[in-house]
């Protein structure tokens, strides 16, 4: 997923992109929260930590150092007073808290609205709301005491000021946003889900890729950490919570792969045992002391937001050098995740003040820009495969293009060659009939008893021959029924003059393909010998000649005549003549007599053969 080379980019893109960075690293300083619209306002608490002294402390509170690491509890007393007993419910809103909070008042438990902890680990900060039971308030003075516990872990405990109000408040409350924490979790946990989802796909398929190796490795295990983190776990499992810290390097080092990847860098040997190596390193130094310390947890935090930082400027330096804007975007959650984790350690430890950990909320935003960055490399990869394709495509003319001039030249070659030999067929065909005729006009005409009206039979059967031959030449593939139509002219005009009546049908023949020249005059001949025999052996006077369908659709030719034998003894020369003829066509002839006379039958196929002599 080497980015593409483009132009560098211009100065108002690089101003767009850090006013982008600063905006968003500022904002929880810059955009105040709004206040709920309360009746009124407790900012006012007495305060004691783990049984230890009170003290009289102002809201927001964040607990004092003493507090040390692991499990402990605070409480708060908040008094208020009441001119008169309100007559609608009555909500308490705490904007924000850190950890487990709950509480009574006047002795009467407080009753928690639209809490989802499965969803929500509440040590990250969140905002709670109470509902007072019925007749729990009094006029005079009312208590309020709430317990704030921390399950694990060196963060601060946080408690806001109080807002209490009616329904109005509740309605008019910006802070019902803050609310629905729980279930935006909830949905960038899905969301974050389908982008792992959709990296295994495109893994799968770009293996030699080794961004997509990357941002799957990075994606996959901050889902397998973070959802357990930013949830509450089974009390069995509750003591896994401490050891989530130390898999913050593990994705620090990935996103350092990350953006080596994006950015077509070689990724170092020393990045990838980082990956493993670091946090394993660290849960067993903390083994070997006893358990997550704090001093161990700020290192690890620390080594996380120093390979962020790492990774921003190897992605920002890139775009700078190489263009590409979403190299330069990605950079934007590198550094967010380093210096909100700034900002989340002085949180915790009560430096800043604050009542939520921003580091989490970078999530969604970087699984928003890693899809970002999914599809922009997916639209930079259709449109390469559309460029592709139109190279493809150009070429693919091109060799058609040549392909059809090959063929059209094969074409004429073939065309030249069929031509040829269709000549030299018909070259044989006229000098082993005509030059036969002429022969025979040339022998009678010197004979001293030359008789006249052999002379003239033999030179109609030399000019009926080549009459066969040059109707041949323009005979096409389907032409059959054409030669024979001017077959039956010239047979009509002949059989007349010698008083013989001709009978002729070829509407029941089937239609015969591949038909060349040198096949019609074949057929002709076959034709022109069965009725001259007919008419030399019968003698005939009434000739049929029909066109059939065979049983097995073979095409059939029938000479049916009234004469006697029209071979003789069927053993002369004549008919196996016409048998060579009729298989180089792959046909045969059949000679057999009738009650009226003789039955000469030609069967061809519907498909000639390429060639026929």
């Amino acid at each position: 997923m080497t980015p593409a080379r483009t132009s560098r980019p211009g100065w108002t893109a690089r101003l767009l992109l850090l006013a982008l960075c600063v905006a968003l690293m500022l904002a929880p300083q810059i955009r105040a929260f709004p206040v709920p619209q309360a009746d009124l306002v407790i900012d006012k608490a007495t305060f004691s930590l783990a049984d230890g002294q009170d003290e009289r402390v102002a809201l927001p509170h964040i607990w004092p150092r003493s507090a040390g690491y692991g499990p402990t509890q605070a409480r708060y007393e908040l008094d208020f007073t009441l001119g008169d007993t309100p007559q609608d419910p009555v909500y308490i809103t705490v904007p924000a808290v850190r950890h487990h909070l709950a509480g009574t008042i006047n002795g009467r438990e407080l009753i928690a609205v639209g809490v989802i902890e499965t969803w929500l680990d509440p040590s990250g900060g969140t905002a709670r709301r109470f509902r007072v039971q019925e007749g729990a308030l009094k006029v005079g003075v009312n208590r309020i005491v709430l317990t704030l516990e921390r399950r694990h872990g060196a963060v601060s405990g946080y408690l806001s000021t109080l807002y209490v109000g009616g329904t109005q408040m509740v309605v008019r409350d910006h802070w019902s946003r803050a609310f629905g924490t729980e279930r935006i979790r909830a949905a960038a946990h899905a969301m974050h889900l389908v982008v792992v989802i959709a990296l295994v796909t495109l893994w799968s398929g770009r293996r030699r890729d080794p961004a997509f190796g990357w941002l799957l490795l990075l994606s996959a295990a901050n889902f397998v950490v973070a959802v357990p983190n930013e949830t509450n776990l089974p009390p069995a499992f509750a003591f896994l919570k401490p050891y989530f810290v130390f898999a913050l390097p593990a994705f620090s080092f990935m996103a350092i792969g990350l953006s080596m990847a994006v950015t077509g860098m070689p990724v170092p040997r020393w990045v990838r045992v980082s990956v493993l190596g670091m946090p394993l390193a660290l849960v067993l130094v903390a083994a070997a002391t006893g358990g997550p310390r704090p001093l161990l947890a700020f290192t690890s935090a620390a080594i996380s937001i120093c390979a962020q930082f790492t990774a921003g400027f190897i992605t920002t330096r890139a775009y700078l050098r190489q263009g590409g804007w979403e190299v330069g975007l990605l950079a934007i959650p590198f550094f967010l995740t380093a210096w909100y984790g700034l900002r989340d350690i002085g949180v915790a430890t009560g430096i800043v003040d604050g009542g939520f950990l921003f580091s989490g909320f970078v999530r969604p935003l970087t699984m928003l820009i890693v899809l970002v960055l999914l599809m922009r490399r997916l639209t930079f990869s259709l449109d390469e495969i559309d460029r592709a394709n139109e190279t493809l495509r150009e070429r693919l003319s091109e060799r058609e293009a040549e392909l059809a001039a090959l063929h059209e030249k094969e074409r004429q070659r073939t065309a030249q060659l069929v031509r040829e030999q269709e000549r030299q067929r018909l070259m044989h065909d006229l000098h082993d009939g005509l030059s036969g005729h002429l022969v025979s006009i040339i022998a009678l005409s010197e004979r001293h008893e030359a008789d006249r009206e052999q002379i003239e039979r033999a030179a109609r059967e030399a000019l009926n021959d080549l009459r066969l031959v040059i109707n041949s030449l323009d005979i096409g593939d389907r032409d059959l029924p054409l030669a024979l139509a001017s077959f039956r002219e010239r047979l009509e005009r002949q059989l007349r003059r010698m008083g013989v009546q001709l009978s002729w049908s070829m509407e029941n023949l089937p239609e015969v393909s591949g038909l060349t020249p040198a096949h019609a005059l074949s057929i002709l001949r076959l034709l022109q010998e069965a009725v001259t025999n007919a008419l030399k052996h019968g003698p005939a006077t009434r000739i049929a000649i029909r066109g059939e369908a065979g049983d097995d659709g073979a095409a059939l030719l029938v000479v049916e005549n009234d004469g006697r034998n029209t071979f003789g003894d069927g053993k002369g020369h004549g008919l196996d003549n016409m048998r060579r003829r009729a298989e180089r066509l792959g046909g045969h002839v059949k000679l057999t007599p009738t009650h009226a006379g003789m039955r000469f039958t030609f069967t061809l196929p519907t498909a000639l053969p390429e060639a026929a002599a």
